[in-house]
């Protein structure tokens, strides 16, 4: 299909008609991007890149010469024609000559129809020359801006997708050092931020020269028509601009505070979406609440600042040429000069030709030029960075035997070299051998294959390899494709490869529980997959790459223990056993495989063995105790894992994504409403609506005024009176649109903070396996909480002000008009029909086009993050050029262009209803013979409304609809159901739990409505100070009678704590009496005492002594503030282990009576694991203690271990009575894991 504008004629690119067919599609059917015209060659994102490519290359060179510094403006200047500037340009100033030329042509009619008779018939025929010169200045005023507005959007297009194509292809070419010194939010930055201030800055500038011009053309007509007297109101207008440069520079300052506190509300609203079951066990909720609240409250104070200053914006709009207008003729009239009705009219005229490009938009133009110029200096900055490619390791060709050799290494990462990576290593490895390297964590095991891959400089000493090399990183590389594709990588399909690589990465089941099998979409956009999956993929594309260097950075960790070892079996020592393998693993299982054993600390060696019985021991002697973001293997001791059933690890079938078919819906009336109405009692919506219209009506009574006192006599029209009468009618108006800007916004604010108190408030009380059922729940959660709370924040409320304001200017400027000529009525009501006619026909298809735009981006945006955070193993598998390839993706600018086109359409259509309503005004003016002032009146508003109505009300409008989605999105979450117990009042009698006896009587839980029961009518009771293990397959039930306990959901039957059923008291309270420690810890923002004491309920001392008992004192102590010491600063420095030590600190602040354990010892190594038992045995001695283990050792001397089996107790003893029975469940668990 070809683009139609390539043969559209010139009225058809005049009028913008070349693109009807698609508006003729959106309104039959839903558009998909196949309709969309395929984009022109000058507009391809791939030429466009190239161009800028070598347009920055000769800039870098002439810079070089002349001894300056290269512009990125200047190169982007280059890469289109001089004669699309000119043609840009020419329509503007065009578009600035008709403007100046429209009240020019008023006064001449105005001049001559003074001169004709009231009475008689216009017989001047210069009247009806002026009437046409009017009409036709403004219709080629609609013509020529029109085309500027759009040519000017589509190059500024082209400029942000030729800066993101370069970006992009920097992006591909960086080192990981200089990755790690750009950081990845540096780089988004670059690439959302940015490279969107290329797109702005066209039609921006335009905006500043065209008010500079049109405020110079305006001072120079006054001057020479009216009078020096006139410019005093230019100078206001000039002050006013001031005012208008000043507070936005104030409002970027709100701006960044408000940035500030919504990113501190964001990581405490972030922790709690992503711990909801954990925050919930600990009865957080309102905790985190109110400490989101804190930080909603500082935010919302700066935003109501600078909402405050973005009104009075708004209430300039509107009343600064009223203002403008007294000021210049107050002047005229003080100074003695007689005040006519010409000058009258002329002076309103001038200045109201001005009102837009002298307004907050001017202001904002120049504050996008200044944005535009940090963002292009941030560019441009990035742009010139050390590239990948001058930085790879010697290679060898002598020799055909794969082999990395390491001479005297010494690495560091920072562009100054200031911090020491790799310290004078030496290494080798040969063909077919396994070398594994240990270490704590930080001690650059991972480093060491980054500078072998050639992504980190080597600083002194060499690198020498042979053979292809493949990356695979501990953090898996999955791309949005199948999963086919990922594992593939664009290589040659070999069936019989595939087939061997799938059974060695245990993915054949993974794939019959996938919708597509093997060619399922997985990703960013695809069909999630569990993390362990996620390795197995980023393994088995390694290993069809059939490479000769295989780098492994610790793959397995986050692979269940079974999965782990039969991938290591079969894929690492069978499949690649024949090739060079360096692995990364603290894992001691893998050590009797191992040819060669590296121990690193601190960036060198200090221990090699290549005897794997001796490295057995060594390594044991030699590994450090660091359990950081590590799971931990089997070792050789009783202390083993439970055998994982092989389909546990496998997924339920995930729906895939899919397309909504359906029309885009606009939002509903009823969602304004509630939106309203979440600040103010519904009979005030109402009466706020009708003063919102009364006040615009009176904003006409100054110049009814002035048309009064221009047929009065001289004497009064220089009394006193008379113009205390028109200052009363400036300053009242001027007030009460200050008073409408106020209330509204301010209104619009308490609606935004009911709403997300409302929401957090829905989400809080919502299941706690709502995110576990719906990952994607989540990040949709998170999204409305950052980007939907942000636009209803600061965008919504001017947007909707904006709109409102000018619907009820175009209300009055229809209607003044036909007031004053009754017959005007003929004319305006079908110009309504037609205009709300053009709005709905270009609006079905706006939305689904605006819809398609988004969804283009997504793919962008994703496609960049999976690109940054694969780049080692992009350029491993030698993919650079395909991912440079997947770059030049022209669906987004496809429907960026359409989206462009069409507003230019429905501009068009609408600016040339106002012109025909303004041909009307004038004509008509001329049959009915309503006189000079009535004249001047109506075309003053109607030549206004051509100018502004499409330009700025149209698009409000449609700017509201979309930031309303919004609000849409918000109230759909507000309807999350809650968890059932909130509401209860009841409470037990203090203090409670005070011995911790537990009784479960008849318990049966389900997960889901009409489910399969997790427990079948569970009869136990514990004893207070009983210890109790709970153990069972995977889906016995283990983890569901933690969850029962603390009714998660809530349970059929009872369970009695000290005698009280909690299902009759508060669900909170019920939850306090527990405290729990599961294996995956959490740490939120706040300080050291803030998360040992979250309710602030003990003393220092006692939160001291808490710490010391879990021997955490002398670490914390080693803090700049120790309690105080905010842990956001240094979260990522807790272990595992640390994180489970805070959490029992906790539990022995609290003197908790029922200490529940979840799998808490599962992710953390032995030394910390025999730590965790040891505070457990010693310090909650008289406390209840129920767990569910993950080794069996660790409960081996409990009271009693209940053994489950699908949701029933099959066992329930003393542990030694339970291995007496040879054939018993609990004798075959303990058997099958320790058969010595």
């Amino acid at each position: 299909m070809r683009n139609p504008k390539e043969r559209a004629g010139v009225f058809s690119r005049l009028t913008f008609c070349w693109i009807n067919s698609i508006l003729q599609i959106g309104n039959k059917r839903v558009l998909d991007t196949s309709d969309l015209y395929p984009l022109l060659d000058e507009d391809k994102s791939r030429d466009l890149t190239d161009k800028l490519e070598q347009s920055w290359a000769d800039e870098i060179r002439g810079s070089r010469l002349k001894g300056r510094t290269p512009h990125l403006t200047r190169a982007l200047m280059s890469i289109l024609s001089w004669s699309e500037y000119a043609l840009i340009l020419f329509s503007l100033f065009i578009g600035v000559a008709c403007n100046i030329l429209e009240p020019l042509l008023l006064g001449l009619l105005l001049t001559a129809l003074l001169n004709t008779t009231r009475a008689g018939p216009i017989e001047d025929p210069m009247v009806y020359v002026y009437s046409g010169g009017l009409c036709a200045s403004s219709l080629l005023r609609v013509l020529v801006l029109n085309q500027f507005n759009s040519k000017a959007q589509l190059m500024g297009m082209r400029w942000r997708s030729a800066v993101t194509g370069l970006v992009y292809k920097k992006v591909l070419r960086l080192n990981q050092k200089e990755v790690a010194q750009a950081s990845t939010d540096h780089v988004n930055t670059l690439i959302t931020h940015d490279t969107q201030r290329m797109y702005d800055v066209v039609l921006k500038s335009g905006l500043i020269l065209q008010g500079t011009l049109e405020l110079l053309a305006v001072s120079v007509l006054l001057w020479q028509l009216i009078g020096f007297q006139s410019l005093t109101g230019i100078l206001f207008i000039t002050m006013l601009i001031g005012y208008y440069v000043g507070m936005w520079d104030v409002c970027l300052k709100l701006r960044s505070r408000i940035k500030f506190w919504a990113e501190r509300r964001m990581s405490v609203i972030s922790g709690v979406v992503e711990n909801l079951r954990y925050v919930k066990m600990n009865s957080w909720e309102w905790l985190y609440r109110d400490k989101a609240g804190k930080y909603r409250k500082k935010e919302m104070q700066a935003i109501q600042q600078k909402s405050a200053i973005l009104s009075s914006f708004a209430t300039f709009l509107y009343t600064a040429t009223t203002v403008a207008v007294f000021i210049s003729l107050t002047t005229v009239a003080v100074t003695g000069e007689p005040l006519t009705l010409y000058n009258i009219f002329m002076t309103i005229a001038l200045m109201r030709t001005i009102r837009l490009s002298s307004s907050s938009l001017f202001a904002s133009g120049i504050k996008y030029m200044g944005e535009f110029s940090a963002a292009a200096s941030r560019i441009q900055t990035f742009l010139q960075i050390d590239e990948y490619d001058s930085l790879k390791p010697n290679k060898r060709s002598l020799t055909v035997t794969a082999f990395v050799s390491l001479n005297n290494v010494t690495c560091h990462w920072g562009r100054t070299n200031q911090e020491t990576a790799l310290q004078n290593l030496n290494m080798r490895a040969n063909a077919k051998e396994l070398t594994l390297i240990n270490g704590p964590g930080g001690s650059g095991k991972s480093t060491l294959l980054l500078a072998v891959l050639g992504e980190l400089p080597v600083t002194e000493g060499s690198i020498l390899t042979e053979g292809r090399m493949v990356y695979v990183p501990q953090k898996p590389c999955i791309f949005s494709d199948s999963l086919r594709e990922n594992i593939v990588f664009g290589r040659p399909f070999n069936p019989f490869r595939y087939q061997a690589v799938l059974n060695a990465c245990n993915l054949q089941k993974v794939i019959e529980k996938l919708p597509d099998g093997d060619l399922t979409l997985i990703g960013s956009q695809g069909v999630p997959l569990t993390e362990d999956q996620r390795v197995r993929v980023g393994l088995a594309r390694a290993a069809f790459a059939d490479a000769e260097i295989y780098l492994l950075d610790d793959p397995l960790s986050g692979v269940d223990t079974k999965i782990a070892e039969q991938v290591f079996d079969k894929c690492i020592c069978g499949l690649m056993s024949k090739r060079l393998r360096i692995m990364v693993s603290r894992h001691l299982q893998y050590v009797e495989r191992a040819d060669q054993i590296l121990t690193m600390r601190s960036g060198t060696i200090i221990h090699e063995v290549t005897s794997p019985m001796m490295g057995y021991k060594s390594v044991k002697l030699h590994s450090v105790g660091d359990d950081r973001n590590v799971k931990s293997g089997r070792g050789n001791s009783k202390s083993v894992e439970f055998p994982d059933s092989e389909e546990a690890e496998i997924p339920s079938v995930v729906d895939r994504p899919v397309e909504n078919d359906s029309l885009p819906c606009p939002v509903q009336g009823k969602t304004y409403w509630k939106y309203f109405s979440a600040a103010m009692w519904d009979p005030l919506i109402v009466l706020c609506a009708l003063l919102f219209f009364l006040f615009q009506v009176i904003l006409i009574a100054p110049d009814v005024w002035l048309l009064y006192i221009s047929h009065t006599e001289y004497n009064l029209m220089t009394s006193e009176d008379t113009w205390y009468v028109y200052a009363s009618l400036v300053a009242g108006p001027f007030l009460l649109v200050i008073l409408r800007a106020t209330v509204f916004v301010s209104t619009a604010l308490r609606s935004s903070n009911k709403m997300f108190n409302t929401v957090m408030e829905a989400v809080l009380k919502g299941p706690a396996n709502m995110f576990t059922k719906n990952p994607e729940k989540a990040t949709e959660i998170l999204d409305s909480f950052s980007k939907d709370v942000s636009a209803m924040d600061e965008i919504l409320p001017g947007v909707f002000l904006d709109a409102l304001q000018g619907a009820c200017f175009t209300i009055t400027a229809i209607l003044l008009p036909a007031l004053l000529n009754q017959c005007l009525l003929l004319f305006a009501v079908p110009l309504v029909v037609l205009f709300v006619l053009f709005w709905g026909y270009y609006l079905r298809t706006a939305r689904q086009v605006r819809k398609l735009e988004v969804a283009s981006r997504i793919p962008l945006s994703n496609h960049f993050a999976e690109m940054l955070r694969g780049l080692a193993v992009i350029r491993s598998h030698d993919m650079v050029d395909e991912f440079t390839d997947d770059v030049y993706q022209d669906s987004h600018c496809q429907t960026s262009c359409t989206a462009v086109i069409l507003e230019a359409w429905v501009a068009l259509r609408i600016d040339l209803l106002c012109v025909v309503y303004l041909a009307a005004v004038v004509f008509g003016a001329h049959l009915m013979n309503v006189g000079p002032a009535f004249t001047g009146i109506s075309l003053v508003y109607a030549i206004q409304m051509a100018c502004e109505l499409s330009i700025y009300g149209v698009k409000r409008c449609f700017d509201v609809e979309n930031y309303m989605t919004s609000v849409q999105r918000l109230l759909d979450h507000s309807k999350i159901e809650s968890e059932p117990g909130y509401d209860n009042r009841t409470q037990p009698h203090e203090p409670w739990p005070s011995a911790g006896h537990v009784v479960c009587d008849n318990v049966s839980l389900t997960y889901e409505k009409d489910g399969l029961r997790a427990l079948k009518d569970l009869t136990f009771s514990v004893s207070a100070g009983e210890k109790i293990g709970i153990v069972g397959r995977n889906g016995s039930g283990k983890s569901s009678v933690i969850h029962a306990l603390f009714r998660m959901p809530e349970i059929e039957g009872k369970i009695l704590i000290d005698d009280v059923d909690i299902k009759g008291m508060n669900l909170q309270r019920s939850r306090q009496g527990i405290s729990v420690i599961t294996k995956d810890p959490v740490i939120f923002c706040g300080n050291v005492r803030c998360n040992v004491d979250p309710f602030s309920k003990r003393t220092d001392k006692e939160v001291w002594e808490a710490l010391d008992k879990v021997h955490l004192k002398p670490w914390v102590e080693t803090l700049p503030k120790q309690l105080y010491q905010d842990l956001a600063e240094c979260s990522a420095a807790f272990s595992t282990g640390e994180k489970q030590l805070v959490a029992l600190a906790r539990a022995l602040v609290y003197n908790t009576k029922i200490l529940v354990l979840d799998e808490a010892t599962s992710v953390v190594d032995y030394k910390t694991d025999r730590l965790v038992q040891e505070i457990i045995r010693s310090k909650f001695k008289n406390s209840t203690i129920i767990t569910v283990p993950h080794r069996l050792s660790t409960i081996i001397d409990y009271d009693r271990v209940m053994v489950l089996d699908n949701g029933r107790i099959v066992e329930f003893d003393k542990p030694e009575t339970l291995l007496k029975k040879s054939d018993g469940y609990f004798a075959h668990l303990y058997g099958s894991q320790c058969p010595t």
